[in-house]
């Protein structure tokens, strides 16, 4: 129970991007996603576009749009008169910003619709290092106030409640790992979710200062699912606000249908590209601590 509630709100507050080079050209998919690079190639039914991990070929029934650097008179790509609309615009150069984090440290807080709530700090390296530390606060008996340490290499990953003198260890990546997905915790991911057909742009905001950028996102499948305490709640849609100045998402709401507001996540004293050491991602279990083979469970949700 209690990895349902600490991994939702890792899932759903962080994001951190492995850097890329910034092209000139990009293409868009209906799917949301959306690749820099430079197109190379193209006729009626597909383009090739170069990529730092190589040449990627893309059907063109399977592309929203595809902006070319105007700059280049040798490149005639078709059906390159599909406007961007003016939503992509914005998410792309925030994508951009976003994709220049390596690491990242900040404090995170989130409030959820039972009163629970999560408080900690949280320190990501680019591609797969997690640290996180949280009090969790439940009016749960079985809970009340509990310390909560997460940490992976990349290759372990480790889950410790030290008032249980209690360790779950798993391998990182695997199908049914307790640890959340890399990807979720790195902001052009959610970038790459967003799209016109799933998401409304709702302009600049402040908040306490700070400069953002909001939209308003309906949620599908597994992603519009919270649990907390076992109960399970349908998310509607969120509103998210990014920092205008290098895309992180500094706060994020989800509501239900009814337009109740079922959790509240939001991030604060943000540091990034702090070139953080791998030895900060280094853990040995403490002498005397119960370490469980978390694979091993029949449920993984009843693990707490």
């Amino acid at each position: 129970m209690m990895k349902k509630i600490l991994f939702l709100v890792l899932g759903l507050v962080f994001s951190l991007v492995s850097a890329q080079g910034v092209n000139a050209d990009m293409v868009f998919l209906h799917n949301g996603a959306c690749y820099e690079g430079e197109i190379i190639a193209d006729n009626e039914d597909e383009l090739t576009i170069k990529l730092d991990i190589g040449d990627l070929t893309i059907d063109y029934c399977d592309i929203e749009a595809v902006q070319v650097d105007k700059k280049k008179k040798d490149i005639k790509v078709a059906k390159n008169d599909v406007k961007l609309s003016d939503k992509m615009l914005v998410i792309s150069k925030l994508k951009k910003k976003a994709a220049k984090i390596n690491d990242y440290r900040c404090e995170m807080r989130s409030e959820l619709y039972d009163g629970t709530t999560l408080s900690g700090t949280v320190l990501c390296k680019a591609p797969d290092k997690l640290k996180a530390t949280y009090l969790v606060t439940s009016n749960s008996q079985d809970i009340g106030r509990m310390e909560v340490k997460a940490i992976t290499d990349g290759e372990v990953f480790w889950l410790y409640y030290p008032q249980l003198n209690v360790i779950y260890k798993q391998a990182a990546g695997t199908e049914d790992s307790v640890a959340p997905g890399m990807d979720d915790l790195m902001p052009a991911s959610l970038f790459d979710k967003l799209n016109d057909s799933n998401c409304t742009y709702l302009g600049d905001e402040s908040l306490d200062s700070v400069k953002t950028v909001c939209f308003e996102a309906i949620l599908e499948g597994d992603a519009a699912k919270l649990s907390a305490m076992g109960e399970t709640k349908e998310i509607d849609k969120c509103k998210m606000y990014f920092r205008t100045s290098d895309g992180f998402l500094v706060k994020n709401v989800g509501y239900d249908k009814e337009g109740t507001i079922l959790f509240i996540n939001t991030t604060r004293d943000i540091e990034t590209n702090i070139k953080v050491d791998e030895n900060e991602f280094y853990f040995a279990a403490p002498e005397g601590v119960k370490v469980i083979d978390a694979s091993t469970l029949a449920n993984l949700e009843d693990m707490i």
